[in-house]
């Protein structure tokens, strides 16, 4: 059966199954021509399985509006991820319309988080799943669906960005890019800033590292510089690891492998030969050694592993997630439910950001 056929058949079981429906979005409920929560390909036709149809329901949703008309926002946040937009009655609030958006000019995404709207009117989505550069089978055969199980389109450095939506006026209709120029962090929680130009971003499922991106331009993620945070004796440091354009390095994505960026060596109970150094991450232990032709990339691509051949350990690692706090200028770190780290604020020439970490309690 192709997929036109089984998208109709879908169309049609849904329908009927979903007329006693509340207007409520349900995986599955048929809302205009569409069927809410159908992962498609890059292609855009249904993504498949087993010759069977991926349907889910939505990890979260949030409302934008427009000029025009108002929206709501929702990811599905599995392997095969998808962004859906569904665009609400002005009267009632109802759903009367949805769609998934393309996904294919950034080559999908796996396990969009929860996403955050930005002050600018923009949603904000991390790629939390991890993906190994250095061993990317297991990603490749979980992922293929996306590319109708053509493997060896899946490209691993393609994964783990900050994806943004953002509404087009003029069409009525949104847009989806990855923000490359901030880095490949798998970052299960993001800040944004009210000054439009800096994020914090934490990564609290496999390194607990803390980065901050401070953006060259106020509303844009394209160029900028991105630190990770960390603590010397009681002080607050911020070490660069990557500073590059969007564009460059969507440029080189079309090429990089692992082996481009690193030397590996076989370690030997924690020792390393030929000017290796030895690290132990979430990728396991290994012995690396950073080529100088594209060291400069290396921290945006893999920042675990950088952050670790530099000596940086997480900022916080039994910490689960963050709020900024504007009324007190803070940010509030949580472990379990409970505030347990507060961060003050200030103004630093260098970095140059209005929003660094000024002490932590």
């Amino acid at each position: 059966m192709n997929n036109s056929l089984i998208f109709a058949v879908l169309i049609v079981l849904l329908s009927i199954s979903n007329v006693l429906q509340s207007a409520d979005l349900k995986s599955g409920q048929v809302i205009g021509r569409n069927i809410f929560g159908l992962v498609v390909d890059y292609k855009g036709d249904p993504a498949l399985v087993d010759e069977r149809p991926l349907i889910y329901a939505p990890r979260s949703s949030i409302q934008l509006t427009s000029n025009k008309a108002a929206y709501q926002v929702s990811s599905i946040g599995q392997v095969v991820g998808a962004l859906y937009m569904t665009r609400l009655s002005t009267d009632s609030g109802e759903p009367v319309d949805t769609y998934p958006l393309d996904l294919e000019p950034i080559n999908g995404l796996t396990h969009p988080s929860p996403g955050i709207k930005t002050p600018w009117n923009s949603v904000l989505f991390s790629e939390v799943n991890l993906v190994d550069a250095k061993k990317p089978q297991a990603f490749a055969e979980t992922y293929k669906p996306y590319f109708k199980h053509k493997v060896e389109q899946v490209n691993p450095y393609h994964y783990g960005w900050l994806a943004e939506l953002g509404l087009l006026e003029a069409e009525g209709s949104a847009k989806v890019i990855k923000n490359y120029a901030v880095g490949r962090l798998f970052a299960a929680h993001v800040l944004a800033m009210p000054d439009q130009k800096s994020l914090y971003l934490l990564d609290s499922e496999y390194s607990g590292n803390l980065y901050l991106f401070i953006a060259d331009e106020e509303g844009s993620f394209s160029k900028g510089s991105l630190y990770v945070v960390h603590q010397k004796g009681n002080a607050i440091k911020y070490k660069i690891i990557g500073k590059e354009s969007a564009l460059r390095i969507k440029f080189k994505l079309k090429k990089i492998k692992f082996s481009d960026l690193f030397s590996v060596q076989n370690q030997e109970s924690g020792q390393c030969q030929k000017n290796h150094v030895y690290i132990k991450t979430v990728y396991g232990e290994e012995c690396l050694l950073l080529k100088n032709k594209n060291k400069r990339y290396a921290g945006l691509f893999d920042p675990i592993r950088v952050t670790s051949l530099m000596g940086i350990n997480g900022f916080l690692p039994s910490v689960d997630g963050m709020e900024y706090d504007s009324s007190s200028n803070q940010i509030k770190f949580y472990a379990k439910g409970q505030v347990k780290h507060i961060s003050s604020l200030g103004e630093s020439i260098k970095p140059s950001s209005q929003y660094l970490i000024k002490g932590l309690q």
